[in-house]
């Protein structure tokens, strides 16, 4: 596994529905969990899969990640309404 040091220069992009929304050149990270935490205050309205790509220009490694972002706590979600048309559905209420 690469690892991140504070004095690292990572490039990140993050991809999501084929819209970059975020790209940025970081340094004094340590952790990924550091990077997460950037995507979700660079991107707040982001949600769903979204496409994270590291390079760590000063070891020289790079890597993909895939993460789901979930709506903020604070934002609540919208309400939807179940309709019953009487076919089977993967969706039903549980």
């Amino acid at each position: 596994m690469a690892t991140i040091s504070c004095t690292d220069l990572l490039y990140v992009t993050a991809v999501s529905g084929g819209i970059t929304v975020m790209a940025v050149k970081m340094s004094g990270i340590s952790s990924l969990g550091e990077v997460y935490r950037k995507l979700r205050l660079s991107a707040p309205g982001t949600k769903g899969v979204v496409n994270l790509s590291l390079r760590n220009s000063t070891q020289g490694w790079s890597q993909k990640h895939v993460v789901v972002l979930q709506n903020d706590e604070k934002i609540p979600a919208l309400k939807t309404k179940h309709i019953h048309d009487g076919l089977p559905s993967l969706f039903a209420e549980l």
